[in-house]
């Protein structure tokens, strides 16, 4: 109601609405302006009949309208029904010409020119018809870029609106590129409409110029022939024995999407744009080029778009979650979806639309919805491809490992695209601390634990994170407990894209479930809600690198007599070959004794991934329940080190029973086989800050280096450097973390730091050095800007 009078009714948390509002308001006096909220009819059935904190399982659901679905309660997340305001209101004005509805697509691309088209709708509110002049100009955001100006007269008929459209040709065009592909170049459009001389309306949108297109997968039709010898699960593949080309090409060149899923960063929706430029500058550093919005999350919010625009960050939009959607206020949705198409069509970094989230698009309840769904693509927003659900034709959701519990090797396998798959992990320990009472720590309080894991009747949280950290042997406190699952859940990521890079563009990517946390939980994320990366998080980031050696290798765990055997392949991401690059690899014991080394020289084609070398080493029977590690090394014609690289071997003791009730029968062998990691002996660090004070700039950021040195004569395993406690003030990332040193070795860690506000005066910042097998140490900076006396002086 404005001023007591009704504007009219929202419902639906993605359905916006604009009234006319000119009668209505008051002029050089206040006006009141009243919004009633209500909690959908579903949400207060659900109250009256089962409370407020009521937990559904999966099977009983509901897509409530428009909402996100998350909100209700997911495995990850707890059922607490959002009511409210949560996107800005604006008030806007205009003469009696209005512009509405833009759309900027790039037509054609190359190095010397390219086509834009544009085309937006004139809406004429008065009752006459009009003559208007509408004009624009194409200018270069981040960059430089003399003015493109285009201009047209125009008849407007009379309470009509009226579709214009435009071509503009831009010649040397600075095309916008993903992430780690080249720069991210933004454009500036304005349009502005006048009538009789004045100016009526002007909009301005923000875009990039780049061609996206889907190519088919090589080998795809061996991929289509294993799917007629054993379809596919619901959950895994879909049901439908075909592929979608899953081969993104940018500007002509093809793509290996690296990234992750996300979801909500609030799951009461305080949704700060500083949280997402933290977030998603970890995912650009993390040299990741792509992030699938889950469906039953958010159509994400225009900062979110802006900071992906930046960063070169490709977004996959999802639609709709795992429900059932003939229980879906249908109107409502496909409103909401055309808003949400309409808002979001101009950003560069989208590059796909899809159906939604692990539901059959074809089956009677859906497909009247999905196929409505991509026409409305089709028609609004056709240079982008659209996909029914996920997974479907060819992507693949696999939870063999984690919800199967099997060994990470299980990844093994090549599918077109991998969009979701992931192990859950503890926060780092300091984090989980903040959300656990003391009494429920240790031993690990089940129940605490599910109501802040999985939410699974069966209580089986509990049992797959012991069955993956008790690979490592027996905890005896939390932090032990927490530290071996998060190194579980960081090898099997690192194999998980480095297997999916090895065969690239037979699988074209791969999405780690999940990016991100809603909520102060235990899950799948690399990030967790409080902004700190899991050791995952590292690992991935490593194995992501554009020029990489890893190795491939069909289990960690062998027995005496077997020869352990794994191939070094050699990646490159990059436009330019590879030459004159050296790949060495060691194969070294728990005690640093060498049993195997080899280095070998190398070169490799732009854009490509091959193998280049095999490891096979005779397993003796003298190394029956012993670890061995295989360390890798790439370097460039000066000695720089590109990429580096370790990997656990177990070999497996004599058979006995398993003394872990959590095991399946079936993991019974792996239970402690990498328990010789717990006799690796302690190691001091040496520590060299090459200076105490570090200065911030006017913007309050400042860096500094770190080296860290190990004088032992064995390996210092999964070193941690962090912040030693919370700071509002101040907020810290690393460029690296989680790694391990050989003895003698010396790594360089950049630590960047940012204060908050930038204020002159100075704070002292402790940080602290552990790890696996890490004394424990640690050392102050004095970060901040000088004072106004201080700089005087």
């Amino acid at each position: 109601w404005l001023n007591g009078e009704p504007l009219g009714r929202l419902q639906g948390m993605f359905n916006p609405r604009a009234f006319r509002i000119e009668e209505g308001l008051h002029f050089h006096k206040p006006n009141v302006l009243v919004v009633r909220l209500e909690a959908p009819d579903d949400a207060q059935r659900f109250a009256r009949e089962h409370g407020l904190t009521f937990r559904f399982p999966g099977e009983e659901r509901k897509q409530l309208h428009t909402m996100a679905q998350c909100l209700f309660g997911w495995d990850w997340a707890p059922h607490t029904v959002a009511i409210g305001i949560w996107q800005p209101v604006f008030l806007r004005y205009s003469g009696n010409l209005r512009l509405e509805t833009p759309r900027i697509r790039t037509l054609r691309v190359s190095e010397s020119a390219a086509q834009i088209e544009i085309r937006c709708q004139l809406r004429n509110l008065s009752s006459r018809d009009t003559s208007a002049v509408l004009s624009g100009e194409i200018t270069g955001k981040n960059f430089t870029l003399p003015p493109v100006p285009f201009s047209r007269e125009i008849e407007v008929a009379a309470n009509l609106q009226q579709p214009v459209q435009f071509s503009i040709n831009i010649e040397q065009p600075r095309l916008w590129w993903p992430n780690g592909m080249g720069e991210q170049n933004l454009h500036t459009l304005t349009l502005q409409v006048q009538a009789q001389g004045e100016a009526s309306h002007a909009i301005t949108e923000t875009f990039g110029i780049r061609e996206i297109e889907l190519a088919e997968n090589e080998a795809v039709q061996a991929f289509i022939e294993s799917l007629k010898k054993s379809a596919g699960n619901v959950c895994r593949l879909g049901k439908v024995v075909a592929s979608y080309p899953w081969t993104f090409r940018i500007n002509g060149r093809k793509m290996f999407a690296k990234g992750a899923n996300w979801i909500p960063i609030d799951h009461l929706l305080r949704l700060e744009k500083s949280k997402y430029r933290h977030l998603l500058r970890l995912a650009k550093d993390a040299h990741m080029n792509m992030l699938r919005v889950w469906g039953g999350g958010l159509f994400e919010t225009d900062d979110f778009y802006q900071l992906c625009d930046e960063y070169g960050i490709l977004t996959w939009q999802d639609f709709l979650s795992n429900q059932d959607i003939s229980r879906l206020d249908r109107d409502n949705f496909l409103e909401a979806a055309h808003a949400a198409i309409l808002r979001l069509r101009n950003h560069p970094s989208l590059a796909l639309w899809c159906g939604g989230n692990e539901f059959d698009p074809d089956d009677v309840g859906s497909k009247h919805t999905v196929d409505a769904l991509q026409e409305m693509v089709q028609e609004l927003d056709p240079q982008r491809p659209f996909h029914r659900a996920s997974p479907y034709m060819g992507d693949d959701h696999y939870w063999g490992v984690w919800h199967g519990q099997e060994p990470y090797t299980s990844y093994g396998v090549v599918r077109p695209f991998r969009s979701e798959a992931g192990v859950n992990a503890f926060p780092v320990p300091e984090n989980y601390r903040k959300f656990t009472p003391e009494e429920r720590l240790w031993p690990p309080d089940q129940l605490h634990i599910e109501y802040h894991g999985e939410q699974d009747l069966h209580l089986t949280h509990l049992a797959k994170l012991s069955r993956y950290a008790d690979e490592f042997g027996i905890s005896h406190s939390i932090e032990e407990f927490i530290l071996k699952g998060q190194l579980y859940q960081a090898l099997a990521n690192q194999y998980n894209i480095e297997f999916c890079r090895t065969h690239k563009f037979k699988n074209s990517g791969v999405l780690f479930w999940q990016y991100n946390d809603s909520w102060p939980c235990v899950s799948w994320s690399l990030v967790d809600w409080y902004g700190t990366p899991k050791p995952a998080y590292y690992f991935i980031k490593r194995a992501s690198r554009p020029v990489h050696l890893s190795a491939d290798f069909r289990s960690y765990l062998w027995h005496a007599g077997d020869t352990l055997q794994a191939t070094l392949h050699l990646h490159n991401d990059t436009p330019a070959a590879l030459a004159g690059v050296t790949a060495s690899y060691r194969l070294l014991d728990v005690a640093a004794n060498l049993l195997q080394d080899g280095s070998f020289s190398c070169e490799l084609g732009p854009d490509q991934a091959a193998p280049i070398a095999e490891v096979a080493w005779p397993v003796p029977e003298a190394y029956r329940g012993r670890t061995v590690f295989l360390a890798l090394q790439l370097s460039d014609a000066s000695g720089q080190t590109l990429s580096e690289n370790l990997y656990l071997f177990a070999v497996s003791r004599e058979k006995g029973a398993s003394r872990n009730l959590f095991f399946s029968q079936k993991n019974q062998r792996y239970f402690e086989i990498f328990s010789e990691l717990q006799e690796l002996p302690n190691v001091q660090l040496q520590c060299r800050v090459p200076e105490s004070r570090i200065e911030s700039c006017k913007c309050g950021t400042g860096s500094f280096r770190l080296a860290l040195t190990n004088p032992a004569p064995h390996l210092a395993f999964l070193v941690h450097v962090r912040q030693a406690s919370h700071s509002e003030a101040i907020s810290v990332t690393l460029d690296d973390n989680d790694f391990s040193l050989h003895p003698g070795e010396t790594k360089q860690v950049t630590i960047h730091l940012r204060k908050q506000p930038p204020e002159a005066g100075t704070e002292r910042v402790k940080f602290v050095i552990s790890g696996w097998n890490v004394g424990q140490g640690g050392f102050f900076v004095d970060f901040g800007s000088a004072s106004a006396e201080e700089g005087n002086k």
